[in-house]
Order: structure tokens, then sequence, then C-alpha cells
């Protein structure tokens, strides 16, 4: 979860006017969920990697299998942009 949005909830539920119990329990909460999107994102690399997914893309060829690699890898350059 990007730094933006986690102070955004911080500030919509006055995270500093919370006990510490509540803070230590979204803190915890907070990186719990980055690491499964962490994961996920990881496992979706690899499903289009497996599905012909490549970093660069390969010159588009003109052909719909063509158009397709290049959406899959578009997708997997989303998904690696994203990770940085």
């Amino acid at each position: 979860m990007s730094n933006e949005i986690i102070e955004k909830i911080k500030k919509e539920y006055a995270y500093k006017g919370k006990s510490k119990q509540w803070q230590y329990g979204f803190d915890s909460a907070a990186k719990e969920i980055e690491y499964a999107i962490k994961l996920e994102r990881n496992r979706l690399a690899e499903v289009l990697k497996k599905a012909g997914a490549t970093l660069p893309a390969p010159e588009p060829t003109g052909t719909i299998e063509g158009a397709m690699n290049t959406g899959l890898c578009i997708a997997l350059a989303i998904i690696v942009d994203d990770e940085a």
C-alpha cells in the first residue's frame, strides 16, 4: 500500500488521536496488507511471464497473437513499475 494512501487513511480516521493500541493495530494491518499486495504482484508477474510476457516487449508483429503478447508485456511492465 502506498504511503500516500496510508497517510490519507490515518488523517481520515484521526490516527494521532487514537490510543497506542489502536495505532499499533493499524500499523500491523497496513504492513500485512503491503506484504499481501507484494505477494500478489509477484504471483501475477509470474503468471504473465508464463503466458509469454517479457520485458522489454518484443517488436510488434502486426498479428492478433502479437497484439495479445504486447498486452501481456504492458501488463507486466505496469506490475513491475508499481513495485518500484
